[in-house]
Order: structure tokens, then sequence, then C-alpha cells
């Protein structure tokens, strides 16, 4: 199976986060027809695909990785293999990472190079933190991994351009919902009711007036009440912040926490606080970074991001590098980003996806 009929297959069929069992069923079926590779089941995941090519035996390895997830979203884009799944899409690119990363194993196993590589195809990166759950089960731990290298399609970039920095490219994150819950009454009897919506609100006046310069906060939905003449018993708010520095992301939580608390008694309702997600910061090492460069001779600099990837995690423990893939194609795609309804990255994306791994490992 050539990577684009594999990209068609998966942007049709699009699984979320820990779901994606089609999708590796269908890896593992045609990375099996090459024996040149060990494939191993992730430990402590469902889902996903660790695979090992080692012609060089006690020799360190390069890891490779992408993702496999899809995004709670209705396509739009009514290409030709658009989503089969009702309110599920690869709005992300991730179906392009996928294709990309198979692409460069048929390569590998076509050429037959002596550096020792792992391929890890990734579960639940946008809600579940994967990379983190692969780290956690040590799944990686019984490999000399001296690099590792992973990339993210961009519209904000023509299609084969190649961006990344030195130091922090993604931000830290942390994804978390925040409910107040109090004591509904009719609207004609107000003075029973302890009302939550009015604690929210009271609750975002207050957080507008902190200084949040060096994070970017987020309410991306809020949902109460059920009636128009009750006042409701609950609000929830689903929020998100963002930073280059961990720490001060961690300080502003805290008192953002605090100034919610403090928001509840004054309003006689109860706040619960529930952690979605954190996502450490892509952290591109530096030594590593100039060795690339001097390999790379389309790399352009950028500036971080404020988006978040769990690739992190993997930064943590690992030299590594991530870059951007440009996928523009003039100025009408830009208008359709990541997460976007209408994002479909072309075709072409993959060959510039696959020479870029050539360039770094071959």
């Amino acid at each position: 199976m050539s990577p684009e009929e594999l990209r068609r297959q998966l942007h049709a069929y699009p699984e979320l986060s820990f779901l994606e069992k089609k999708t590796t069923a269908l890896l593992r079926q045609e990375i099996a027809k090459w024996d040149c590779f060990t494939i191993k089941k992730l430990k402590g995941l469902q889902t996903g695909l660790l695979v090992e090519y080692s012609p060089n035996k006690g020799g360190n390895f390069i890891l490779l990785r992408a993702d496999l997830d899809a995004l709670l979203l209705q396509e739009e884009t009514r290409s030709s293999f658009s989503s089969t799944v009702d309110g599920v899409m690869h709005a992300c690119g991730h179906d392009i990472h996928t294709a990309i990363l198979y692409g460069f194993l048929l390569q590998v196993a076509k050429e037959r190079p002596l550096q020792n590589l792992l391929f890890l195809f990734q579960p639940a990166e946008e809600s579940g933190g994967g990379a983190l759950k692969v780290l956690e089960e040590k799944n990686l731990d019984c490999y000399s991994i001296k690099e590792a290298y992973a990339l993210h399609v961009s519209d904000e970039y023509n299609l084969g351009r190649v961006y990344s920095k030195s130091g922090s490219l993604f931000a830290a994150t942390c994804a978390f919902d925040l409910t107040f819950t109090g004591r509904p009454a009719h609207v004609a009897f107000q003075d029973l009711a302890a009302n939550p919506l009015e604690a929210s609100f009271d609750f975002l006046n207050a957080l507008k007036k902190k200084d949040s310069s060096a994070i970017v906060v987020g309410l991306g939905k809020m949902s109460s009440g059920t009636v128009r003449n009750i006042t409701p018993q609950t609000a929830k708010l689903e929020m998100t912040l963002r930073s280059s520095d961990e720490e001060k992301l961690e300080l502003f939580f805290q008192e953002l926490i605090t100034l919610a608390k403090v928001t509840a008694i004054r309003h006689k309702v109860t706040l619960h606080v529930e952690m979605e997600s954190r996502y450490a910061a892509v952290m591109n090492d530096e030594n590593l970074f100039k060795k690339v460069s001097t390999k790379l001779k389309n790399l352009h600099l950028c500036k971080e991001s404020m988006a978040g990837e769990d690739f992190g995690f993997i930064s943590q423990k690992y030299p590594s590098v991530m870059f951007w893939l440009g996928v523009r194609q003039g100025e009408k795609d830009h208008r359709y980003g990541l997460h976007h309804p209408k994002f479909l990255p072309p075709m072409e994306s993959i060959a510039e996806g696959i020479k870029l791994f050539s360039r770094l490992v071959l």
C-alpha cells in the first residue's frame, strides 16, 4: 500500500484518542509484509505500534514519531475520501503525519540503511497525552535513543517549507473544567437561588484584571441552564492555559483556582475542578538543532507557537527536534487551518515529509 492510499483510508475512517484500533490494525498489516522490522505492541495501551529496525546490534537508535488520532469535528472538505464517521475527522493532519512516517518506513525497507531506527505510531496526542503514557509504561526504556524527531503540518507555511527553532517550539499547556454548582429557583423567586451563572461571570470579570502577559488564557466553551425561567443549577467553563514558561503557567493556574474558590464562596455556590490534560513544552535540543541545521538546506527559523503538542514529553527525556512542515498551496488554503472542518493538506505534503525524514536520518 502506498503512503497516499494509506492517507486516504485513514482520513476516511478517523478514530478518536485511544480508539485507533482500525488504524493500528491497518499499519500492522502493511508493515508486517517486510521482514526487516519487528512490530511491538505498546505496553499499557490498546492502540498504537512501536516498530523496530535494528541492523546494527548494540548500536544507538533514532526515534521517529507520528500521531494517529482524529478530532471531534464534522468534516466539510467534500473530498473524495472525506470522513465516513459522523462528527469525527482528521482536522489536525495526523493522517498526513502517519502516512509520512509509514512512507519513510517503506523507504528504509528498500534501502536498508545501517542506522538503528524506532518508528513510534503514537495514539492519543489530541486529548489523552499518549506520549506520556508511552513513556510511563517504559515502552522505550530498553533502547539507547540518541535522537528523536517529529513533524507537524501547518497551513501557515508554503508547501514543502520546513520551519523550526532551538529551544521552546510548542508551549506548555493545561486544559481544565471549572463547574460552579448552586441552588436553582424560579426567576420570580431569585432570592431563593444561589446562581452559579452569576458566579461564572463574576469570576471571568475578575480573571480579566489579572496580569496574564506571559499566559494565553482560553475559554472555549461555557454551558449552563435548562430553561429560561429557572436560574441554573450548574455553570461549566471549559478552559485552557498556555505559556512558554512552565513555572509561570503553574503559578497562574494556582492563582486562577484560588480566585474561582473565593468567587464560589462569595456567591454561596460550590466549585469542582477537573483537569483534562497537561502537556509539557516541546523543547528542541540546542546541540541537535545545530546539527540538523547543517543537514537541512531548506530549514527556516520561526517563532514559538502557543499550540500544544505531547511530543513535549519525549523532548524532556531525549535530545529532540520537532519541525513545522508547510502544506499551504496559495492564499485560499490559508483560511482553513488546523482544527478547521475544511482543513485538508494536499497529498504532495506526504512526499515532502518523507524527504525531510530522509535528510535527517539517511
